[in-house]
């Protein structure tokens, strides 16, 4: 017990307390904000939702320590098999994975009413892992081309995979998180640039796409033929093109923008006060996190 107190009490002396309370104040915080959005609800299935944040919030804080107390070095024996593990999920996901709000993402552990898992959350960290290792490599040349386009296959195949879901959002994560870590690892800047321009290029083609067709008043079968040679969905499509013009569906996609806007609208600068906003309480949040 004695050397057990000792390990602790070197370990919170070692700890880089400049990240740790940032995350501590972060987590308090997100307690507070699920709190808030459920309170007012009679719902009782979503009245509690705070309480189950408190719960993963200290499981988080446990896995936090013992991560700690674990050489990060040690990690990279698992990258591979963590990688590969996870993109068999992605799979699995695409056949038996639950639908929640338009796209197919959950597993569900232990029946239907069970432990659900996001297996593009999963995916996430063993990619960066897996990145890690391989940037870090010792001999490993990271000017030659073929390294850059191996590096950037690895994170492709995870991207295609989430992008079948259809989960957009979570999919463009990977793009600069890809990015960042080629920079850290030391990438020529000429590979940089160019994935840059690259980037900046598509998503140009691709808002094209969506919007010039409709703007020279091509038919719908035209605007439809040019959407579907994208590769994206009809919902991904929509997301698109409601996040610039929420107007066009208000009381469907557009609808946590124009909520958003209203909120952060109303009020101002200094904001309406913890659990005096009108959004919730009214019953204008969507249906994932409001009572409504």
């Amino acid at each position: 017990m004695k050397t057990a107190l000792i390990n602790g009490l070197k370990l919170l002396r070692r700890s880089n307390w400049m990240l740790t309370l940032p995350i501590l104040m972060l987590l308090v915080a997100g307690i507070m904000f699920v709190y808030s959005a459920c309170y007012v609800s009679d719902d009782q299935t979503v009245r509690p939702l705070y309480e189950r944040q408190i719960v993963w919030v200290v499981a988080g804080l446990g896995a936090y320590v013992v991560l700690a107390l674990y050489d990060f070095r040690r990690f990279k024996r698992f990258g591979t098999w963590a990688y590969g593990t996870a993109l068999a999920l992605l799979v699995l996901v695409l056949f038996i994975g639950r639908t929640i709000y338009g796209a197919k993402r959950w597993l569900m552990l232990f029946g239907e009413n069970g432990i659900g898992i996001q297996p593009s959350e999963i995916t996430k960290l063993a990619t960066i892992i897996l990145l890690a290792h391989r940037l870090s490599e010792s001999g490993r040349d990271l000017s030659n081309p073929r390294e850059v386009a191996t590096t950037l296959a690895l994170v492709a195949v995870p991207v295609a995979l989430i992008m079948k879901q259809p989960d957009l959002g979570t999919a463009l994560v990977f793009v600069p998180t890809a990015f960042i870590m080629m920079f850290v690892a030391g990438v020529p800047f000429r590979y940089l640039g160019s994935l840059v321009g690259m980037g900046v290029v598509f998503v140009a083609l691709l808002l094209s796409a969506l919007f010039l067709p409709a703007r020279f008043d091509a038919s719908e079968e035209t605007q439809a033929r040019i959407r579907n040679m994208t590769g994206l969905s009809d919902y991904q499509c929509g997301r698109i093109e409601v996040f610039f013009h929420p107007e066009k569906d208000p009381l469907g996609a557009g609808w946590n923008k124009r909520q958003s806007e209203i909120a952060v609208g109303s009020g101002g600068l200094w904001g309406k006060g913890y659990l005096h906003g009108t959004q919730h309480s009214m019953g204008f949040l969507p249906r994932s996190v409001g009572p409504t």
